[in-house]
């Protein structure tokens, strides 16, 4: 990726090697692993909102994958919010606040290690907005039959309490 900060390692030595160079590497697995890392990088703090990816060419060279193998994992973190990309300025890390913190893949990678505080904080604040209202719309529109059902699970939940 070019010159790195200290200690941040290269792309292709944190890819499995099953992927890095075979031949029978399919695009999607390449696309896969190369989202995986950057996004798992991404949403962990190793880069920061507002910094630039090193340029297409030089990560695709760093990974030993094609730049269409690069460029989709790219879209892939773009489509998720995480990235933007504009000609000539390259692809940037966009703030947190963009990110939908809910995305399975997005949360996956943030607690793939420990997780970043102020993530866990953005998350269980964007929780305590809509978890509120998403409870009042199932209660508003639930059926008798799963009212029923759900009675019939808090009665078994206190008998196994007692």
């Amino acid at each position: 990726m070019g010159k790195q900060a200290p200690g941040r390692e290269t792309l292709a030595g944190v890819l499995p090697e099953t992927l890095v160079g075979s031949p029978r590497a399919s695009g999607c697995r390449l696309r896969g692993a190369v989202a995986n890392y950057l996004g798992a990088a991404i949403v962990s703090g190793q880069f920061a909102p507002g910094e630039r990816l090193t340029g297409e060419i030089a990560n695709a060279e760093a990974l030993g994958v094609s730049r269409s193998a690069y460029r989709e994992a790219v879209q892939v973190l773009t489509a998720k919010a995480l990235v933007v990309s504009w000609p000539k300025d390259g692809t940037r890390v966009l703030p947190r606040s963009e990110w939908n913190l809910f995305d399975p893949m997005l949360l996956s990678w943030a607690f793939a290690s420990e997780p970043d505080v102020t993530f866990v904080q953005d998350l269980f604040e964007q929780r305590r907005v809509v978890e509120p209202a998403v409870a009042r719309l199932a209660a508003e529109r639930r059926s008798e039959a799963e009212l029923v059902t759900m009675l019939r699970a808090l009665a078994a939940m206190r008998a196994r309490a007692h």
